[in-house]
């Protein structure tokens, strides 16, 4: 697609509304991570003193073994996935505040090359003066 090139004023706008919407990306991300890790230590902790109440009493019933490997498996595999969301949240997070350092350092750029360019220009008068 053929992309038309567009003044700095209006680029620096563009780079504004892509960094508010980075900041409001890394808000959401880094709460449903914090959910998530949240949910995690709450699963664990539940899961192993649910799994120690239940099973404290050795037994040899074949029927009470099998429960007790399938709910031993269980008891790590979800507190497992929990938390590789919540490195996915926290690691999706921090892209975006990586991308919202990126345009602000763009905007900046972008601003002072403005302010340049206008005192090179006769008159010389720097914007915002």
């Amino acid at each position: 697609m053929y992309k038309t090139k567009r003044n700095p004023e209006q680029r620096i706008r563009s780079l504004r509304q892509e960094q508010a919407r980075c900041d409001r990306r890394l808000t959401v991300w880094l709460e449903a991570g914090l959910a998530l890790g949240v949910a995690t230590v709450v699963s664990w902790t539940l899961s192993q003193q649910m799994f120690g109440a239940a099973f404290s009493v050795t037994s040899t019933d074949r029927e009470t073994l099998l429960v007790q490997g399938i709910w031993n498996v269980l008891m790590y595999f979800v507190p497992g996935s929990l938390f590789a969301l919540t490195a996915g949240c926290f690691a999706v997070g921090a892209l975006n505040a990586l991308g919202a350092c990126l345009a602000d350092v763009r905007c900046r750029w972008l601003t002072r090359r403005l302010r340049h360019d206008a005192a090179l220009q006769p008159g010389g008068d720097k914007p915002g003066q």
